[in-house]
């Protein structure tokens, strides 16, 4: 913004109708025009306002403005935008199944340092859930890996006597 007095401005206009004919004073003059002071809504410092509509006092302000509405926006319509986003997945999986494929080839090695990271940052919290987990859910666990060892009990008892005798030759 362009530091200066502001001008007097009675008996004058901003209008560009019919070009700059009516135009009583020019570009820098105008950015000197004062509309007086306000508030600024974001943080509440006095400032001065070059424009009618103006509700903020700078650009940090405004990004925080424009931040607050879109939250404001998400949380009142999450349904409606979830819905759309369902949506858009069912009619196009093929298309971002391919597009995730391409992602996690090209990045791999970024994405995995990424995990590792995360989970010795968070190694406690994640142990502490799964442990968690385990308690709450210890009768289906149980249930799951009886039926997993008897559906393969045949392929675990090869294995067993494989290295059994494997032992027994050393």
């Amino acid at each position: 913004m362009v530091k200066m007095k502001p001008i007097n401005v009675s008996n004058t206009t901003l209008s560009t109708y019919k070009g700059n004919r009516h135009r009583k004073f020019d570009n820098k003059q105008s950015k000197r025009h004062d509309f007086g002071t306000a508030h600024c809504v974001v943080c509440d410092k006095v400032f001065t306002k070059y424009h009618q509509r103006t509700k903020v006092c700078s650009e940090e302000c405004k990004r925080e403005m424009k931040a607050a509405y879109t939250r404001k926006y998400y949380e009142e319509n999450r349904e409606k935008m979830n819905a759309r986003r369902r949506k858009y997945y069912e009619e196009n999986r093929e298309k971002l199944k391919a597009y995730d494929r391409k992602h996690y080839e090209e990045n791999r090695e970024k994405i995995n340092a990424m995990n590792r990271n995360y989970y010795q940052k968070n190694r406690e919290k994640i142990n502490a859930k799964r442990r968690k987990y385990r308690e709450e859910n210890r009768e289906k666990i149980s249930a799951m890996n009886r039926n997993y060892y008897q559906k393969n009990r045949e392929k675990l008892r090869a294995i067993e006597r494989a290295r059994y005798h494997a032992n027994k030759e050393k």
